[in-house]
């Protein structure tokens, strides 16, 4: 993980096109964070931490979880559920807004959630989460049955019973 530091300013709202180097440069001269950098912020007493990263595969909503699309790098994500080129699934953090495929932006790695996140229907307060195996952005709850150190956050409220946005998760992603 790249050290983080506190960054004052941070617009995490916006999104950016690489000109050159789109897939594994480390050093591209047009982006204003380097690839894989990691923000904190102090927010309300708690700490919530932001990494900068590419949106591949397909566009991100607010509030989708994303996963890293390769081992060997800690910057290329997709929001695809079970994209072939996720590597099981290995969550990076939820989209803070929405953006486009191929574009620069951020995702939230830890803290509470700053935007509702999409769940498969059935996850339970005090629940470790994971992102769902079949739809797109969704989290689910993390079951005895599971391999690998997929875990993402904790629920700290019930989602409706279906396909819905949850309000409250505590994201801790691994290499977040």
């Amino acid at each position: 993980m790249v050290n983080p530091k506190m960054v004052v300013g941070a617009d995490l709202t916006k999104t950016y096109t690489a000109t050159s180097g789109l897939s594994t440069s480390t050093n591209i001269s047009n982006l204003p964070y380097r690839p894989g950098e990691v923000i904190v912020k102090s927010v309300d007493g708690g700490t919530k931490r932001y990494k900068f990263v590419l949106f591949m595969d397909i566009a991100a909503v607010a509030g989708y979880m994303a996963t890293y699309t390769t081992r060997d790098d800690n910057f290329a994500v997709s929001t695809a559920a079970g994209d072939e080129t996720s590597q099981v699934l290995q969550p990076a953090g939820m989209a803070v807004v929405a953006v486009d495929e191929g574009k620069w932006g951020w995702i939230q790695t830890y803290g509470l959630n700053d935007v509702a996140m999409l769940t498969d229907g059935s996850v339970v307060a005090g629940q470790a989460v994971i992102p769902h195996a079949t739809t797109d952005g969704a989290i689910g709850p993390y079951l005895a049955t599971e391999t690998g150190n997929n875990m993402c956050g904790n629920a700290l409220n019930t989602d409706s019973g279906s396909v819905s946005a949850i309000g409250d998760i505590f994201l801790d992603c691994p290499k977040g």
